[in-house]
């Protein structure tokens, strides 16, 4: 399974540059680059659907302070620190807020008790193919312009990653079973009587 410095390897291929041998400023230009835009790129790609491999069910932490003065909610709940993204909850009713100063983030909610699907911040080597190679291109998108300086290279490779996360959701939304009709008779009751 590939690392991070493997999928930057292959992004740094595709545009042409030379590879790197770790993902360290020291190690060359590019490495130096790659370090500050590589992880958030594999950030972005996890917070952008909720990936059946990222995926958990998990009961959130309450937090015992009281809630800000006129605020609509009666209970805070800690998100975890390995989560790229709260996809849904067992209520309908929360929110998501940011603490004063941004240090945190809470959700927000009038239940008591709060089970969420969470995509996790997880490492590359546990990408399914499908994902690896949409954050090969997304990493490309994003080294393009530091790394060749050129512009056209840079929106051609924008929209390949965009064509290659396209059929990566796709792929990964196909892997989840089609929800079971419990009430099957209502379409032919509706047009038949």
């Amino acid at each position: 399974m590939a690392q991070l410095v493997d999928l930057v390897n292959r992004a740094l291929s595709k545009l042409g540059a030379e590879t790197i041998a770790v993902l360290s400023p020291e190690d060359s230009p590019q490495a130096a680059i790659a370090v500050d835009l590589a992880q958030p790129a594999i950030d972005e790609l996890l917070s952008q659907h909720p990936w059946r491999f990222a995926t958990q069910v998990r009961q959130l932490t309450r937090i015992a302070e009281d809630m800000p003065a006129g605020s609509p909610w009666a209970y805070q709940f800690a998100i975890p620190t390995d989560a790229a993204r709260i996809v849904t909850t067992d209520n309908r009713r929360w929110e998501i807020y940011a603490q004063p100063g941004g240090a945190e983030r809470r959700l927000y909610s009038d239940s008591i008790e709060v089970w969420a699907d969470v995509v996790l911040t997880i490492e590359p080597a546990m990408f399914p193919a499908y994902v690896a190679e949409a954050a090969v291109d997304l990493l490309a998108s994003k080294l393009a312009m530091p790394i060749t300086r050129r512009p056209d290279i840079a929106t051609y490779w924008m929209q390949v990653a965009a064509v290659t996360m396209a059929r990566a959701k796709t792929t990964d939304w196909n892997e989840r079973p089609w929800p079971e009709i419990t009430d099957g008779d209502w379409l032919v009751n509706a047009r038949f009587g």
